[in-house]
């Protein structure tokens, strides 16, 4: 088990995807990164609409870990995000 450790977790979610051609390196932006701004974007909708629910938002496990990740896309902009193990 992982415990908590995002950096152990994520070199083992990753190790069969390091990309090796410039190909596989385009298709992990377009799967991982650019998807990343779009959901952290759909998340600001939530917060910014002011109208007090409470939104549940369910990810997959790279789209909070790996850089650009979503957490980090928040905090750039200004949020404060808090990673819950």
């Amino acid at each position: 088990m992982y415990n908590g450790d995002v950096n152990h977790l994520l070199q083992h979610l990753t190790e069969d995807l390091n990309p090796k051609s410039e190909e596989e390196k385009i298709f992990m932006e377009e799967i991982n990164n650019k998807r990343n701004f779009g959901m952290a974007d759909k998340v600001m909708e939530f917060l910014e609409k002011g109208d007090h629910k409470t939104y549940f938002v369910i990810v997959g496990t790279l789209h909070l870990i790996e850089k650009p990740h979503i957490i980090s896309i928040l905090q750039e902009k200004g949020y404060n995000v808090t990673h819950v193990h």
